[in-house]
């Protein structure tokens, strides 16, 4: 994307509608950039974007950006099974959630153990 070459997230504006949020992400992500995020329009917009900037910077404390607790549980929960540590998972302030979360970590780190071994 010509924002992400040009390092300019200001290009994304060239777009229209759902292009332009769209563009962002990509910039956001590919760039590691959470300020970007702010720009986006919609709420869950936001926080997806910051959850996916988590993702891309392997840090949980970038969660915690993100006010709406159902979206800032998932970030722990992905960012938790992305580094094999289910101890992201005591953040997580759903109780199913943050037991799915332990699940999801142990099942994710035993498939990564068989492929080793394959």
């Amino acid at each position: 994307n010509a924002a992400v070459l040009q390092k300019d997230v200001r290009v994304c504006k060239q777009l229209s509608g759902v292009w332009t949020e769209s563009c962002r992400l990509h910039y956001a992500v590919q760039l590691r950039d959470l300020a970007t995020c702010g720009l986006m329009t919609r709420s869950e917009s936001v926080a997806f974007c910051t959850a996916n900037v988590a993702l891309a910077k392997r840090d949980e404390e970038v969660c915690q950006q993100i006010r709406a607790v159902q979206y800032r549980d998932a970030c722990y929960g992905k960012v938790a099974v992305q580094l094999g540590n289910a101890s992201i998972c005591e953040f997580i302030t759903n109780a199913d959630v943050k037991g799915e979360c332990g699940e999801d970590v142990r099942h994710a780190s035993a498939v990564q153990t068989t492929q080793r071994n394959a």
